[in-house]
């Protein structure tokens, strides 16, 4: 998206050796070093045909790749080659209460609810009003990992509220594209 440039790295073909070329012609700074180089693909979803070369990768096996872009499975049917058996399908999901904990640093209140659960006894008040407490705050920020770090960077919740309204917004951008 920010460089439209980078589509034409597939003009030559999908294989590896007219993608790299294409690359690094159009930045000659890139260093492709076999099997400790990444290329990462993002945002996709602009250009399906980016990930017919997945294929051409995995059997070449020199470099790792990595696409990402949002409502990829809605537009597979627009990718000319699929690469059935040479790629990996990963939904990303937001942080659940747990990974929310681990996120903020906090090591001590999973533990804590499991060991609760575990015994069958409730929690004294002061440590369930921390409890839901915690759990009130999760459910305030989310589990989108931009409003957690926004939360980590300013702690403030207004500030968390905007991050979230601007992922809504692209989200919807997203879907009226399809």
């Amino acid at each position: 998206i920010s460089n439209p440039e980078y589509i034409q790295i597939f003009k030559g073909g999908f294989d590896v050796d007219s993608v790299v070329l294409e690359l690094s012609i159009l930045n000659p700074n890139l260093k492709f070093i076999p099997n400790n180089t990444l290329i990462f693909f993002d945002e996709v979803q602009e250009y399906m045909d980016a990930t017919t070369s997945l294929k051409f990768f995995a059997l070449d096996k020199r470099f790792d790749v990595i696409c990402s872009g949002s409502v990829l499975g809605v537009k597979y049917n627009k990718v000319k080659s699929v690469a059935v058996g040479f790629k990996e399908d990963y939904t990303m999901y937001s942080l659940d209460f747990e990974e929310f904990l681990w996120a903020i640093d906090d090591t001590m209140t999973a533990d804590t609810i499991k060991l609760l659960m575990k015994s069958k006894k409730p929690a004294v008040n002061a440590l369930h009003r921390n409890l839901m407490r915690t759990f009130r705050l999760y459910m305030l920020i989310g589990g989108m990992p931009q409003a957690i770090e926004s939360y980590l960077e300013s702690n403030n919740l207004q500030v968390v509220d905007e991050v979230k309204r601007e992922i809504i917004d692209l989200y919807e951008e997203d879907f009226i594209k399809i």
